[in-house]
C-alpha cells in the first residue's frame, strides 16, 4: 500500500489514464452520435479494429503516423458505410448488423496483418504520434458535437430524427441524409480510435488490440445517458479504472493479475446494473424508420 500513495504512483496514473482516455471518448463520441439520430451500432469493436490495421500498415510503409491515423479514419468511415447501408437503405436490424460488423471487421483486420507480415522480414513496428495532440482532438470532437447538437437548428433538426422522426420528416427534414452524417462520423472517429491504438498507445499491432474497448464506449455511451459531457464523464471515469488496473499491476504482485485486468469491464458492469434509467435514450433508438408504415 506504501507504494501506491506516492506522488510517483498517482502522476504514472494520471499520465496512464490520459493515454487510455482517447480511443475510448472518440469511440464513444462517435457512437452517442449515431445514437442521437436513431442508429445504435454495436459494432464498434470492428470499426475499431480495421481502423487500427489499416492505421498500422499504412504508417509502418510511410513511415508518418500523421497518414496512418488518416487511413484508418478513411478505413472507419468506408467499413461503417456498410452499416449505413443495410440499416438505413434496407432496415436491417441493427443489432444483427452491427454484430456483423464485429465479425467482419476483427477478421479482416486479422487478415490484413497475417498477409502483410507474412510479406516482410523481421517485427513490424509504426511510428509512433504524439499522444497530447490525439488527446486535444478527442476533447475538441466532444465541444464541437456538444455546440452542433444544442447551439445550431441543423443539431435540432439532427436530435428530432433521433426521437420523432416523422414528426421530423413532416417538417421537411431529409432523415436519410441525417442518419448518413450519423453513421460517417461515428465510422470516422471509430477508424481514428483504432489507429490511435497502433499508432500512438503501441507501435505494433497484435490480435485483438482493441481489447473490449467497443463494447466499453458503448456503456460510456449509456453510462452518460447520450449527454457529450455525461460521456466525457464516463469514459473518463473508465480510463482511470483501465489505467489502475496496470499501475496496480506493477506495484503490486500479490494481487492476480486476472482480477486487476477484468475491474474495467466488471466497473463497466456495476456501473450499467445501476445508473442506467429506463427512458433516457432517445425515442427513436435502434428503430428502423419506413417511410410508409403508419
Amino acid at each position: 500500500m506504501s507504494s501506491i500513495l506516492t506522488v510517483a504512483f498517482l502522476t504514472g496514473l494520471l499520465v496512464a489514464a490520459l493515454r487510455m482516455l482517447p480511443p475510448l471518448l472518440l469511440g464513444a463520441t462517435g457512437e452517442m452520435f449515431s445514437e442521437r439520430c436513431g442508429l445504435t451500432n454495436i459494432g464498434l469493436e470492428g470499426i475499431m479494429s480495421v481502423g487500427a490495421i489499416t492505421g498500422f500498415v499504412v504508417s509502418y510503409f510511410i513511415q508518418n503516423p500523421y497518414v496512418g491515423m488518416l487511413a484508418g479514419v478513411l478505413s472507419g468511415l468506408l467499413v461503417n458505410m456498410i452499416y449505413a447501408f443495410l440499416t438505413i437503405q434496407l432496415n436491417a436490424d441493427q443489432v444483427i448488423v452491427g454484430n456483423a460488423m464485429n465479425i467482419l471487421g476483427m477478421a479482416l483486420a486479422s487478415l490484413i496483418y497475417t498477409t502483410v507480415s507474412k510479406s516482410q522480414s523481421g517485427q513490424l513496428q509504426s511510428v509512433t504520434a504524439d499522444n497530447y495532440f490525439v488527446l486535444v482532438v478527442s476533447l475538441a470532437v466532444v465541444v464541437i458535437i456538444w455546440f452542433y447538437l444544442y447551439k445550431t437548428k441543423s443539431g435540432l433538426a439532427f436530435r428530432a430524427v433521433g426521437e420523432y422522426p416523422r414528426a421530423a420528416e413532416t417538417l421537411g427534414i431529409n432523415i436519410q441524409k441525417k442518419k448518413y452524417l450519423a453513421c460517417s462520423v461515428n465510422g470516422i472517429l471509430c477508424g481514428l480510435a483504432g489507429a490511435y491504438l497502433t499508432n500512438v498507445y503501441i507501435t505494433s499491432y497484435v490480435s485483438g488490440i482493441v481489447s473490449g474497448r467497443g463494447y466499453i464506449a458503448l456503456a460510456a455511451v449509456i453510462f452518460g445517458k447520450w449527454k457529450p459531457k455525461g460521456v466525457l464523464l464516463a469514459c473518463t471515469f473508465f480510463a482511470f479504472l483501465d489505467a489502475l488496473q496496470l499501475r496496480l499491476q506493477v506495484a503490486d504482485a500479490s494481487i492476480p493479475y486476472q482480477f486487476l485486468q477484468m475491474l474495467p469491464y466488471l466497473c463497466t458492469l456495476l456501473a450499467l446494473s445501476f445508473f442506467m434509467k429506463p427512458g433516457s435514450e432517445p425515442k427513436a433508438n435502434g428503430k428502423p424508420y419506413i417511410r410508409e408504415s403508419r
